[in-house]
C-alpha cells in the first residue's frame, strides 16, 4: 500500500489566466482567450506558445491549408509537416477537425480554435461527420507512428497522409 497522496491542481479560471497573461506577454487583446483555449487554459503554456513563436507557425499552417485546399492542392503541406521539429502541428490540425465537427453538431462554445473559424465552416461544409472523423483518425495514427516507430520515414508517412486526406476532399 502506498502512503503516496495526489494532488490536482486545476489551471486557474480564463478571467485569471487572461490577468496572468495581460502581466507576462503583450499581444492583440483577442488572442488572450484563444490561446488560452489552445493551451488548455494553462496560462504558462499559452505564454510559452508566444514566445517559441509557435503562435506564428500554427498562423502560418493554417493559412497554407487554407490555400491548399482551395487551390485544390493539399500535397504542398508536405513541406510544412515533414519538419521533425514541428510534429505538434498534427496535433494542431486533429484540433481543427475536431472543432469542424463540434461545428456540424452546433457546439459552438466548445470549439478551441476560435480564430478558425472560416476554416473549421469551410471544413464541416465540404464534409460529412464521417469523413471528418475519419480523416481525424488517420492523423492521429499518422501521429502514433511518427512519435513511436524509430527511423520511420517521416516525409513519406506524412505524404500518404496528405493522400488520404486528399482523396477524402476530393469526393465532395
Amino acid at each position: 500500500m502506498s502512503r503516496c497522496i495526489t494532488y490536482n491542481l486545476f489551471p486557474p479560471s480564463e478571467q485569471e489566466g487572461v490577468e496572468w497573461l495581460k502581466k507576462n506577454i503583450t499581444i492583440k487583446k483577442e488572442l488572450y482567450p484563444i490561446s488560452l483555449k489552445i493551451c488548455d487554459y494553462s496560462p504558462i503554456i499559452a505564454k510559452k506558445m508566444f514566445v517559441e513563436l509557435n503562435w506564428e507557425k500554427r498562423i502560418k499552417l493554417f493559412t497554407q491549408l487554407k490555400q491548399s485546399i482551395h487551390n485544390k492542392n493539399i500535397l504542398q503541406l508536405v513541406t510544412h509537416l515533414s519538419n521533425s521539429n514541428d510534429i505538434k502541428k498534427i496535433i494542431w490540425i486533429c484540433s481543427l477537425l475536431l472543432d469542424s465537427i463540434k461545428w456540424k453538431h452546433k457546439l459552438y462554445s466548445l470549439i478551441i480554435n476560435i480564430d478558425q473559424i472560416d476554416l473549421i465552416k469551410f471544413l464541416s461544409c465540404k464534409q460529412s461527420i464521417t469523413n471528418l472523423n475519419q480523416t481525424m483518425k488517420s492523423w492521429i495514427k499518422c501521429y502514433y507512428n511518427l512519435i513511436n516507430i524509430d527511423g520511420i520515414n517521416q516525409e513519406l508517412i506524412i505524404l500518404e497522409q496528405l493522400l488520404y486526406w486528399k482523396e477524402i476532399l476530393n469526393t465532395f
